[in-house]
C-alpha cells in the first residue's frame, strides 16, 4: 500500500484552494453575468426593448446629457431660440450647430442667431439660409446682439453686433457691415429664462430615441457599461469560469479514483 506524505496531500489540495479563491474573487461578476444573461434571453417577454430609461445620471454616464445651462431669446410670434451644448434650437427643434449663443432676433421674415464666432440667418421655420463666420464677419468675438432704433420703425431696424473690436451694423441681407458710431441708438437683446418645461423637451430631443433597458442590460452583461475596465473584467471572468470547470472536474476525478 502506497503511503501518502504531507507534501503529496498539499499538492492535491492546491488546485482546490485556487478553485475557492477564484470562485470568491469573481462571484459578483458571475452573478451579474448570469442575471443579465437570463434577462436578455427573456427580453421580449419582459419588454426590455420597449422600456426607455429616464434617469439623468445614466444619460450622463453614456454622454447623452447636455452639459451647461440653456440660453434663450424671445422671437416674434411667441417662439423662442435656445442655445444648449453647442446646438441651436427653435423651441425643441434642433436647427443647427452654434457655439455659445449670444443673441437671437427677428428680422423681417427671418430671424438671426449669433454665437461667439458665427452668425446664422434662418427662416421663420428654422431652416438655415446663410451662415457667416471667419472673414465674413468683423474681427473679434461676438459679445452681444441688438437692433438699431430709427424713426422709420421696427421694420427698418438693422442687426447690430457688439464685438470685442467694436459695434457693427449689418444690412438686412447680412451681405455688408459698417462700423457703428457711439451716437447710434441700439436696442440690446436680453436673454430670457428658459422654462423647465421647454428645457426638458430640448433635453429629450438631444437624447434622440433615448436608452432602452435592453441596451443597458446588454452593456452590463458584456462589461461595456463600465468601459474598457469592465470589458477586461468580463474577459477575465470567462477565463476564470474555464479554470473553475477544469479544477472542478479534476477534483471529482481525484475523488473518484
Amino acid at each position: 500500500m502506497k503511503k501518502h506524505t504531507f507534501k503529496d496531500s498539499q499538492g492535491r489540495r492546491a488546485p482546490m484552494a485556487w478553485h475557492r479563491r477564484v470562485g470568491v474573487a469573481f462571484a459578483v461578476v458571475f452573478v451579474a453575468v448570469a442575471v443579465t444573461g437570463l434577462a436578455l434571453n427573456h427580453s421580449l417577454r419582459l419588454g426590455l426593448q420597449e422600456r426607455v430609461l429616464e434617469a439623468d445620471w445614466i444619460y450622463r454616464w453614456y454622454g447623452m446629457q447636455p452639459a451647461g445651462e440653456p440660453v434663450g431669446f424671445q422671437l416674434a410670434g411667441g417662439k423662442r431660440a435656445v442655445g444648449l451644448a453647442g446646438a441651436l434650437y427653435l423651441e425643441e427643434r434642433a436647427v443647427g450647430s452654434l457655439h455659445e449663443l449670444r443673441g437671437a432676433v427677428s428680422l423681417g421674415d427671418a430671424w438671426v442667431a449669433a454665437g461667439s464666432r458665427e452668425v446664422l440667418m434662418l427662416s421663420r421655420d428654422g431652416d438655415v439660409i446663410e451662415r457667416l463666420a471667419g472673414a465674413s464677419l468683423p474681427p473679434g468675438e461676438v459679445l452681444a446682439v441688438g437692433l438699431t432704433q430709427t424713426a422709420e420703425g421696427p421694420e427698418a431696424a438693422r442687426l447690430v453686433l457688439t464685438l470685442s473690436s467694436g459695434r457693427y451694423s449689418f444690412d438686412r441681407e447680412l451681405v455688408g457691415w459698417t462700423v457703428l458710431g457711439s451716437e447710434a441708438r441700439v436696442a440690446a437683446v436680453a436673454p430670457i429664462e428658459v422654462p423647465a418645461e421647454l428645457r426638458n423637451r430640448i433635453v429629450r430631443a438631444y437624447r434622440g430615441d433615448g436608452l432602452s433597458v435592453y441596451r443597458v442590460v446588454l452593456d452590463v452583461h458584456s462589461g461595456r457599461f463600465f468601459g474598457a475596465l469592465g470589458i477586461g473584467i468580463v474577459d477575465l471572468s470567462a477565463l476564470a469560469m474555464g479554470f473553475l470547470t477544469l479544477t472542478g472536474v479534476y477534483h471529482v476525478y481525484r475523488r473518484w479514483r
